[in-house]
């Protein structure tokens, strides 16, 4: 048995004890989002990072992450760019 189906007929019957069908991912077994909507989900979100990390504030912010200093240096406040992307 391999260690893939020894996790998923631990979490079957994990999830007949508990009463909630479960995966090996935690998921519901029969859920909607497996298809193609979940699909949908990640490439948005993942567009969307990628759109944030290629702006200004993203460059701002590879700055301050490669040299505190110099981005202080060059006037950028990198107080309140960290403060900001934490939020």
């Amino acid at each position: 048995m391999s260690h893939s189906a020894a996790l998923n007929v631990i979490a079957l019957y994990a999830g007949k004890l508990s009463g909630i069908a479960v995966s090996v991912f935690f998921l519901p077994m029969y859920s909607r989002l497996l298809g193609p909507d979940l699909f949908g989900v990640v490439a948005l979100s993942f567009l969307a990072l990628l759109r944030i990390v290629n702006s200004p504030f993203g460059r701002v912010l590879q700055a301050i992450r490669e040299n505190d200093f110099r981005a202080e240096a060059i006037g950028y406040r990198t107080v309140v760019f960290r403060t900001l992307s934490n939020v």
